[in-house]
C-alpha cells in the first residue's frame, strides 16, 4: 500500500500496471475503545478525580466496573471511547498522576483487542 505521490508507487506502476488497483477509503475511525484497568488506594474523591481526567481529555466511559479488596484497594476496569491513541496514552497517564493511583493501563482482557 502507497501514497498516489510515493515513486515506489509510481515505479511499480510502470513497470507492473496490473499490479496497480484503485482503492478508495471509508470514513476514518473515530475512536479506539479500549478497556482501561485503574488500580489505586480508595479514598473520598478518587471516583471524581479520574472522571475529571476523563471530561478534560473528552474520553468517553462507557460503564465502569469496580471492587474493593481488603488491602489491596479499588480497583476498576472501565470500557471507554477516546478520539486517538494519543488521548489514550495522554489520558492513562494523567490518571496515573492521580493521587491514590498505583497503575492505569489498558486492560489485559484479549476481548479488548489490545494485548
Amino acid at each position: 500500500m502507497h501514497r498516489a505521490a510515493c515513486s515506489n508507487a509510481r515505479a511499480l506502476a510502470r513497470r507492473s500496471p496490473e499490479r496497480v488497483i484503485d482503492v478508495t477509503w471509508g470514513p476514518a475511525a473515530t475512536a479506539i475503545q479500549p478497556e482501561v484497568f485503574v488500580l489505586a488506594q480508595d479514598r473520598p474523591g478518587l471516583l471524581r478525580d479520574i472522571s475529571e481526567v476523563f471530561a478534560r481529555e473528552k474520553a468517553e466511559r462507557a460503564g465502569r466496573e469496580h471492587a474493593v479488596r481488603a488491602g489491596r484497594g479499588e480497583d476498576a476496569s472501565s470500557p471507554s471511547r477516546f478520539p486517538d491513541a494519543a488521548v489514550t496514552r495522554r489520558t492513562l497517564a494523567q490518571i496515573g498522576e492521580v493521587k491514590g493511583v498505583l497503575v492505569a493501563r489498558p486492560s489485559l482482557n484479549p476481548q479488548n483487542g489490545l494485548r
